[in-house]
């Protein structure tokens, strides 16, 4: 039997993909193919992080390839981190003992939501768990005893789960690092960041203005944008047609207003919002010629020890990516010739943009060629297929 074809993907087969979000991501994307592409019994249970604004966790159910529900559970009011997370992980356990049914596979997206799965799978209601790791940062919280809990419960689950699918290689290194027992932890697969570089391509425009710039994601300090507004005064003497779509909001928003009117460029920046539909925000993305991914290096940031997604959906919509020198994907970009590295300096984000808008083809069809490498299909083909291989078991 094909791994393909075998327990996981199989018509009829139950599985249950938990997880907390604030915008789309690697979980919905694998509940999306699982439900639609392999006509699994698929069931996504989403949680809203604590930081975002959505009141209410949400229950799809689709089967046999199509949609049969959807549930809406207001979340708590609770302000603090980790009770919220104690009640999702009550939530999840409810739910699903309240299905009456048996789920042959539960993904949980990181540690908090993969432990209700193996308390589940001592109770008999899920065969087997899958430890779906997004990001992985103990000390993006910032305290302490935060950072230990953080990494108990995720050794647990690494332990304790029948697989360990790592967004990085550098996951499982910096697991090592901080103290787990690699001998203990259940087998490892990377499953990378993916694309719709496939249903993108005929949609895409033939030549898209170069000096048009996109920033999508959370607009945080650390995000990097604010050395793209300051080094703008310059670029645009070189660039007449420089401009910047920022698509996405967050906190720093407003000091970025402020910064925008005091370099003189707030008439070159369009603030666009958060665009909670993903195709929306691709296409919008399409329009422009270059993609900025200016991560910065903090202590307990997760960019560097995963595979963030922002580079990969500039590459699907056809655009050459400004990163630095932080994610591990940065290097292959930069090889590939699908981008350029640069310092997150004026004068080394300067040089990069015009080097970029300079050769923008070359560039262009650079990206493109490694966005499709990373098709979602392709992706979550091969994370079966591996997983397959290393629990020597059809999946």
């Amino acid at each position: 039997m094909s791994a393909l074809d075998g327990l996981m993907v199989g018509a009829g087969t139950r599985v249950l993909v938990v997880l907390h979000y604030y915008a789309t991501g690697p979980g919905q994307e694998l509940h999306q193919w699982l439900a639609q592409s392999r006509g699994t019994d698929a069931a996504l249970l989403e949680h809203p992080f604590p930081f975002s604004n959505r009141t209410t966790a949400r229950w799809l159910q689709w089967r046999d390839g199509a949609f049969a529900s959807e549930r809406h559970y207001r979340r708590s009011r609770l302000p603090t981190m980790p009770f919220r997370y104690a009640l999702d992980f009550l939530r999840t356990i409810r739910l699903v003992i309240a299905e009456r049914r048996t789920y042959d596979w539960y993904i949980g997206n990181g540690s908090f939501d993969t432990l209700p799965g193996i308390v589940l799978r001592w109770l008999g209601c899920v065969r087997h768990v899958i430890l779906y790791t997004i990001d992985y940062a103990p000390e993006a919280a910032g305290t302490a005893w935060y950072a230990w809990l953080y990494r108990h419960i995720d050794r647990f689950c690494c332990r304790h789960a029948d697989a360990v699918w790592n967004l990085s290689p550098r996951m499982h290194d910096a697991r090592v690092a901080v103290g787990m027992n690699a001998d203990r932890c259940a087998p490892v697969v990377t499953v990378p960041h993916g694309t719709h570089a496939a249903s993108l391509r005929p949609t895409l425009p033939a030549a898209p203005e170069p000096g048009r710039v996109a920033f999508m994601g959370h607009v945080l300090d650390k995000s990097g944008v604010h050395l793209f507004v300051e080094t703008m005064p310059a670029l645009a003497v070189a660039l007449p047609s420089l401009h910047l779509d920022i698509l996405g909001d967050g906190p720093y928003v407003p000091e970025l207003k402020r910064l925008a009117a005091e370099c003189g460029v707030a008439d070159r920046i369009a603030f666009h919002g958060y665009i909670a539909d993903h195709a929306e925000l691709e296409r919008r993305l399409a329009c422009c010629g270059i993609g900025l991914a200016l991560y910065t290096d903090q202590p307990g940031d997760f960019t560097r020890t995963s595979d963030p997604g922002k580079p990969k959906v500039y590459m699907a919509c056809g655009l050459p990516v400004l990163i630095t020198n932080v994610p591990a994907v940065a290097a292959e970009i930069g090889a590939r010739g699908a981008g350029v590295i640069v310092e997150p300096t004026r004068a080394g984000i300067q040089a990069g943009i015009l080097r970029l808008a300079g050769d923008h083809a070359r560039f262009r069809a650079a990206a493109l060629a490694m966005a499709d490498e990373f098709d979602w299909l392709r992706v979550f083909d091969r994370a079966c297929a591996e997983t397959a291989d290393v629990l020597k078991c059809p999946v």
